[in-house]
């Protein structure tokens, strides 16, 4: 019976991977900062679904030194994967899931009330497979909805639905593969 379990997790273990992204933006004109830490794991289910979730922290500043606000807000954002397009190592997908982000903000130095936000959509992506062990992906574009109660659009988070393809919903990370 030992046998047969460990032979079960190690087949399971082939379709797991983890990863993720990091990020840092700077907008010196309006004084922003925006650094995120998105760890990732997933599970491929079959040639073409896969679950997974994005867990991490997200840290906002926005002002100067005696008008900053601040945002710290911790992020989980599962998802399911649909991957439509295989050509080689290169694969389209898309992620259709929700994330929750919560957090404190500080405002002049002061402690302020607890932050949420949310969202629900879709997001485009391409994967390009390095080798058997290492993915590339990026994600372009937002289809959906993001909500904010006011404590958290004060840190840059929206209330917004629609269709975004900017430069500001463009995402990479790397994957893992076991």
């Amino acid at each position: 019976m030992a046998v047969v379990a460990l032979m079960s997790l190690s087949a399971m273990a082939e379709d797991l991977f983890v990863g993720g992204s990091l990020s840092f933006w700077r907008n010196d004109t309006d004084k922003e900062t925006t650094i995120s830490i998105l760890p990732e794991i997933g599970y491929r289910l079959d040639d073409k679904w896969t679950i997974g979730t994005t867990i991490g922290y997200v840290h906002t500043e926005e002002g100067k030194d005696d008008d900053k606000v601040i945002g710290n807000l911790f992020e989980i954002a599962p998802y399911a994967r649909y991957t439509y397009f295989t050509a080689g190592k290169v694969a389209l997908f898309v992620d259709g899931g929700f994330g929750i982000y919560t957090g404190k903000t500080r405002f002049h130095g002061e402690s302020g009330d607890a932050a949420t936000a949310w969202n629900i959509g879709f997001r485009p992506g391409v994967a390009f497979h390095l080798n058997e062990k290492f993915t590339l992906l990026a994600h372009m574009g937002f289809l959906g909805y993001e909500g904010a109660n006011s404590h958290a659009e004060s840190v840059g988070y929206k209330k917004a639905f629609g269709l975004r393809f900017s430069g500001d919903a463009l995402s990479f990370g790397i994957h893992y593969h076991f």
